[in-house]
């Protein structure tokens, strides 16, 4: 009779308390939906993107992401 390996599947799993699970969703939504944007555009000018600032249209566009995470 072959002995239990230790690394099962179940052993490997990443404990998060339940509490926990909402503030992870809001983490990884603000990185995805804003830091990330926020960052390309500010890139921009280094590339040849653009030549300015991020315009005002960008942060139209922030304040609708703002709002909609806000309803959601």
């Amino acid at each position: 009779m072959k002995a239990k390996n230790k690394n099962t599947r179940e052993s490997r799993k990443l404990f998060l308390p339940k509490k926990a699970v909402p503030l992870v969703w809001v983490v990884i939504v603000l990185m995805i939906m804003i830091l990330l944007p926020w960052a390309v555009a500010k890139i921009g000018p280094r590339f040849g993107w653009s030549h300015t600032a991020p315009a005002w249209w960008n942060l139209t566009g922030m304040i609708a992401v703002i709002i909609g995470l806000g309803l959601y």
